[in-house]
């Protein structure tokens, strides 16, 4: 993903010389919205790490095509002399966004998480009933631990073939609230890409320099 960016960020500067800055950020969220269609169908609890890559290459040339284009948006609604005010205000927005969409994201795929699993200790057929109860609290309790892969403890003590379910059922409830984050994150993207018709036609920055000089 960060190599599509590095290709994908200079190359949507040479895009600027025939296209307008608003035109190619709308290819960005759509690049991205393909992307995450591509990790969706790339990820299930059987996955190869190489079946994210088409996925990661998309999100990563939309997110390169909107990085350096929301800049050059910014820049051109001001004149020459206010651009650094105007591109520190950019970049604390861009920060305060991602700051935002990680924790809203985050709280889907943990709640999400917990949920899938809950029902798969519940409608599991290895796990006795009587053990169900103190399985689906310690689930609960430590659903960022097996988010990450961490061994789930408890007092009581769980046998190693209830570990065992557990892990397969974390699996694919991991896989299943990676999908759904995916999913709220097309939400938001969509959003973005309407909201996006408002933005103005933008010159492009060079164009605008390029102006202020000649007069």
């Amino acid at each position: 993903m960060s190599l599509s960016v590095l290709v994908a960020a200079p190359s949507s500067a040479y895009m600027s010389k025939f296209f307008r800055p608003k035109r190619i950020i709308q290819a960005g969220l759509i690049l991205c919205v393909l992307g995450f269609v591509a990790l969706i169908i790339g990820i299930n609890s059987a996955y190869d790490i190489w079946a994210l890559t088409p996925g990661f290459i998309l999100f990563g040339c939309g997110m390169g095509f909107m990085f350096s284009q929301s800049s050059n948006m910014t820049l051109s609604a001001v004149s020459v002399e206010q651009s650094g005010e105007a591109s520190g205000v950019n970049g604390t927005m861009r920060t305060v966004g991602a700051t935002l969409g990680a924790a809203i994201l985050g709280a889907i795929l943990l709640s999400t998480l917990t949920s899938n699993l809950i029902n798969g200790v519940k409608n599991s057929s290895v796990i006795p009933e009587q053990m169900k109860p103190n399985i689906t609290q310690v689930v609960n309790e430590q659903t960022s631990t097996i988010e990450f892969g961490g061994r789930l403890e408890s007092k009581n003590g769980i046998p190693d073939n209830i570990r065992a379910e557990i892990k397969s059922l974390s699996i694919d409830a991991s896989a299943g609230a990676t999908r759904a984050t995916l999913l709220a994150g097309i939400g938001f993207i969509i959003l973005a890409f309407f909201l996006s018709f408002k933005l103005p036609g933008g010159k492009n920055i060079e164009q605008e320099k390029s102006l202020a000089v000649a007069h």
